[in-house]
């Protein structure tokens, strides 16, 4: 079914293939809506994956798959949008696309909230400090 929507796909397997890390960040500063999906390819477990953080960071709505703790990352329909079924995502990218104010109040909210809190220096410091507070089992105490 042609629904108008012009949609490409990259990675492996598909017609546009692989992108390295500078042409994936081209790709998504001229995108207006990133489609993700939350299986994981090999398991096929549903995970919340980096892609929404990098999409979002570079000023692109993210139409994301819902998966379990989304919320505690994102507001949903505020700073990401999410879908359960497949008839959602045409629904809500033909919605979006024709509401271009509300999908760049969802862009920028969630670019804003990515720069804010989900920087990997944050990250990283959150893992570090949490690291510091663990007592291993080799340690003595004197």
């Amino acid at each position: 079914m042609n629904s108008g929507i012009n949609v490409q796909t990259y990675g492996l397997g598909s017609a546009n293939g692989r992108l390295n890390q500078f042409e994936m960040i081209e790709v998504m500063n001229k995108s207006k809506i990133i489609l993700n999906f939350s299986a994981s390819s090999q398991k096929r477990t549903q995970q919340i994956k980096g892609r929404i953080f990098e999409a979002t960071g570079c000023g692109a709505m993210v139409l994301s798959e819902y998966v379990n703790g989304i919320e505690n990352y994102f507001v949903p329909d505020k700073e990401i949008v999410l879908f359960k079924t497949k008839e959602e995502i045409r629904e809500k990218i033909l919605f979006y696309l024709s509401h271009e104010d509300e999908l760049y109040k969802i862009s920028s909210a969630g670019e804003q909230r990515v720069l804010m809190e989900h920087t990997i220096y944050k990250r990283l410091s959150e893992i570090f400090d949490y690291a510091s507070k663990l007592k291993f089992s080799n340690e003595r105490e004197i």
